[in-house]
């Protein structure tokens, strides 16, 4: 109950004040400022070439890859960090334009390494995203703060879907990072790899894996190299061309015996069979996106899934876990496979996605957990209870 009155409290805030506080807190920071961006890589480079650039005078970049120094990027410099401090350290807002998926917060470091150098003043780039909502929101589980607030019953509903300590106290600080933006609150992320917990044995064997956004075969792969991971068959689905192309030259490279377990699909899990337009990137974020350069095939996971062998599912596809999860509702309802859902494409998924596979059967135990850092990698882990039938009914 302390958790959940932790939550309430958390939740108690007026959207409005937080809308409008969200807003002006960018520009409170920078307090006329000009602005250096500390990190050069995609994140920078979109920001640098965005809005932000005619609203804030921009004087450099500075990076931590060497290579980088003395280059330019978007017309702009790019300097040691230690020069860069030196030189603008006291007049300029030193704004993080770094956040990637790691062990450890790149962020947290950036910020704790510009501080040790000497640097006055320093924020994150969600600030800045907050206060040009248009041009950058939402961005994967970064959105307005005040959207979590006005889903505040939904909100308690997902938590109250999530029984044990470790997924609740998660929870909870995914919630105040979502409504204050500091990533200092964001718990560490747990050991052993993702998708099969050491906690949790039983995802480790069964009959069909399904890799639902298996980009290069990087999960198959771990289940062939780990022995304690034991599936009779597996079944991918890779939408991207190119990562599919990579995924099939794995697959063949492989003996016999393996091959011949695994099933390969070209096409997108959904809720509707059909095609989509799809950005395709060749890397693991490529997404539906309706101004994406190709279509690409969707299909329903119950179309391909007709017998009970299904063990075990896992979703990580950029955004489009809720309607994987439609297209898998007879499924789920019938034999209650074991999943593992990302649930940090969307700010919303943090909830939005344990309500849906609750109400897709309710014999589902939850389990939330983080495998990166900085927000990256949370999946929500669902288990069928035991003594409950999977129709979600108790026994009786």
């Amino acid at each position: 109950m302390k958790a959940r009155s932790r939550l309430k409290e958390l939740l108690e805030k007026d959207p409005r004040r937080v809308a409008e506080d969200a807003s002006r807190l960018f520009d409170a920071l920078a307090g006329g400022r000009p602005l250096v961006f500390f990190g050069a890589g995609g994140l920078g480079r979109k920001i640098a070439s965005s809005e932000a650039r005619s609203r804030h005078r921009t004087l450099c970049f500075s990076d931590n890859n060497p290579s980088l120094w003395g280059q330019e990027v978007c017309g702009l410099s790019i300097l040691p960090p230690g020069e860069a401090v030196r030189r603008h350290g006291e007049e300029a807002l030193f704004v993080v334009t770094i956040w990637s998926a790691a062990r450890s917060s790149k962020i947290v470091s950036a910020l704790s390494q510009l501080r040790d150098l000497g640097c006055k003043n320093a924020t994150t780039f969600l600030p800045l995203f907050w206060s040009l909502p248009r041009t950058f929101l939402p961005y994967y589980a970064v959105d307005r703060p005040e959207k979590v607030l006005m889903a505040r019953n939904e909100v308690l509903a997902a938590f109250d879907c999530f029984e044990d300590p470790e997924s609740r106290e998660e929870f909870i600080r995914q919630i105040e990072w979502r409504l204050g933006g500091d990533f200092a609150c964001l718990g560490p992320p747990i050991e052993g790899p993702q998708y099969f917990p050491l906690e949790f044995p039983a995802l480790c064997r069964g009959d069909l894996f399904v890799d639902c956004g298996a980009f290069d075969g990087d999960t198959i792969r771990q289940i062939l190299e780990d022995p304690r991971l034991d599936f009779s068959r597996i079944l991918a689905l890779e939408p991207d061309p190119s990562n599919f192309s990579r995924l099939a030259e794995f697959v063949r490279a492989q003996p016999e015996s393996v091959r011949a377990r695994i099933g390969l699909l070209q096409a997108a899990a959904s809720d509707t069979p059909g095609t989509i337009r799809f950005r395709s990137t060749g890397t693991g974020a490529s997404t539906a996106d309706p101004a994406g350069e190709i279509e690409v095939e969707t299909l329903e996971l119950d179309s391909i899934l007709k017998a009970s062998g299904t063990s075990y599912v896992k979703l990580d596809v950029e955004g489009a876990e809720g309607a994987a999860l439609l297209g898998a509702r007879s499924t789920l309802a019938s034999f209650a496979p074991s999943l593992a859902v990302s649930s940090y494409h969307r700010q919303e998924d943090l909830w939005a996605l344990p309500l849906l596979i609750n109400r897709l059967n309710g014999a589902y135990s939850l389990k939330l957990r983080p495998h990166n850092a900085d927000g990256f990698d949370l999946v929500c882990y669902a288990f069928a209870r035991e003594g409950r039938r999977p129709d979600g009914l108790t026994p009786g």
